[in-house]
């Protein structure tokens, strides 16, 4: 979405010209429409933010992920992986050399990992020069398969069915039951990790099978978590229809009511602590405010309603 502010030369010499500058209202986040088979950006700021146009990729999507640093996206058309390259509300979506498959991405999104159905293939480079790092075993027995990689692409994690695994080459180690989420850290591969039974957040170092260091207890009936850009604050989803934002540094946490909102998931979006609740342009799209001075749910605006 674009605004134009018109500057007007004071009429004090002859010929005075007329001058547009365009501005850009920043992109927070995107949202995907089915019915484009395209990427729609979520504009503005929290509080304050609606959907904007249909991002022009040249050809239809059958779905996009998007890399953390929104940099880029990878996707998939027709069976094929397509490299999408993002610039503001401007796009383009070219064939890459990677095979076609579930995308997960690293922190900072320098690495992507794809997971083929029974490996997880990790690139990094990405998304300049896509190089090849890493074929891990990945053969996995259980529903809702989620999978982390670090920066480096050289450590990757799988979570089935609350069973968390660290992959390898050959076969995976088990690292525990119960768990509900995972994220690796920046530059790092160490590997912060939701513990749904024994309702707490762990930090496992350099993701390795020893006893985890606890961040935070006291979390009831967790069910999924997002790590904020800055790293400083967890968004932990509730069974009871609520949303945690905790402090990872003075665990204060702000306790935000979901009741009558259909969550899809949680994304970081741009800001410090700022997570989006759909990723459907469908869907009513609810944004998480962790940067305002009392962290607030705040509803993306559609066309319509402008």
């Amino acid at each position: 979405m674009k605004r134009y502010l018109w500057i007007f030369a004071a009429p004090v010499l002859a010929g005075a010209q007329i001058a547009s500058v365009e501005l850009s209202a920043p992109t927070l986040g995107y949202v995907f429409d089915q019915q484009s088979k395209s990427l729609v950006t979520v504009d503005g700021v929290p509080g304050a933010a609606l959907l904007g146009g249909a991002v022009q990729l040249g050809v239809p999507m059958d779905w996009i992920a998007v890399a953390p640093n929104r940099r880029y996206g990878l996707g998939v058309r027709e069976g094929q992986m397509l490299l999408v390259r993002l610039d503001g509300g401007t796009g383009m979506a070219a064939p890459v050399d990677l095979p076609a498959g579930s995308v997960f991405f690293s922190p900072s999104g320098s690495a992507a990992a794809i997971y083929t159905g029974s490996r997880l293939e990790v690139y990094g480079g990405m998304p300049d020069n896509p190089i090849h790092l890493h074929s891990f075993a990945a053969d996995l027995a259980g529903e809702g398969k989620q999978f982390a990689v670090s920066d480096d692409g050289n450590a990757a994690i799988a979570l089935v069915g609350g069973e968390l695994w660290r992959l390898t080459e050959d076969t995976p180690e088990a690292l525990g039951t119960g768990f509900r989420g995972v994220a690796f850290l920046r530059r790092s591969q160490d590997l912060l990790a939701l513990d749904g039974n024994g309702n707490r957040l762990v930090l496992f170092r350099k993701a390795q099978a020893e006893e985890p260091e606890e961040e935070a207890e006291g979390i009831v009936k967790p069910l999924a978590f997002a790590l904020s850009a800055d790293e400083r604050t967890a968004a932990i989803l509730l069974e009871d229809s609520a949303l945690l934002l905790l402090n990872r540094d003075t665990h204060a946490a702000v306790r935000l009511d979901l009741t009558g909102i259909d969550v899809q998931g949680l994304w970081r979006t741009e800001g410090n602590a700022v997570f989006q609740l759909a990723r459907d342009a469908s869907a009513d799209i609810w944004i998480a405010d962790g940067d305002a001075a009392a962290p607030r749910l705040a509803a993306v605006l559609k066309r319509g309603n402008q």
